[in-house]
């Protein structure tokens, strides 16, 4: 019986030291592209997006077409990562084509490579005059003017009207606005288009 007790003791020894090898973490899956949509409000086009988490993913690159071949980038969104397994992001176009726009994303990894999504977004804005704007940037003046606005009116980035300008006015004084960027909105008849204007 001493010997069975001391063989057993043995074996439980052995268990205790015996390093225990834990099982492989699975690799992190690649960003995938949830949803890539679009809608336009006062001639500016919002793109909205969904991915999948990726700590390599390090910014989004949002190109523009006007016949889905030839692409430019037009603005960059700097990967967020909040935790969260699927994260949403968006941006806004304040000067899409007057015409046809075609809209896709590259995807930015952290070792420089890029990955072209098939996805894109196509809307179709009216043929309207565009927003005339001079000189663009200012610090004090600008000439703002389109053909057939009955309403053109100046506000901040996020919405907030900051100026307008009266019927028959072509000529605003921005000297009494912070420097940065504004959106200026013009209407004609049922149609909003955007244009952005900086103020040094």
């Amino acid at each position: 019986m001493k010997k069975l007790y001391t063989s057993l003791s043995l074996v439980l020894s052995l268990c205790y030291l015996l390093p225990v090898s834990a099982a492989p973490s699975p690799a992190p899956l690649p960003a995938d592209l949830l949803y890539f949509t679009g809608h336009l409000r006062y001639w500016a086009i919002t793109l909205q997006w969904g991915v999948t988490a990726d700590p390599e993913l390090v910014e989004f690159e949002i190109q523009r077409s006007a016949d889905n071949i030839t692409f430019e980038m037009i603005a960059s969104v700097q990967a967020d990562h909040s935790g969260e397994p699927r994260e949403r992001y968006n941006y806004t176009d304040f000067e899409p084509i007057n015409g046809i726009n075609y809209y896709r994303l590259v995807f930015v990894m952290s070792n420089g490579e890029k990955l072209v999504q098939d996805a894109y977004v196509r809307l179709n804005l009216l043929n309207l005059p565009p927003i005339l704007t001079y000189p663009n940037p200012t610090a004090t003046k600008m000439n703002i003017s389109m053909d057939g606005a009955s309403t053109i009116v100046i506000t901040s980035l996020s919405g907030i009207p900051v100026a307008e300008l009266k019927p028959g006015q072509t000529e605003i004084d921005l000297s009494g606005l912070p420097p940065g960027q504004y959106v200026v909105k013009a209407r004609s008849g049922d149609t909003w288009q955007t244009k952005i204007i900086t103020v040094q």
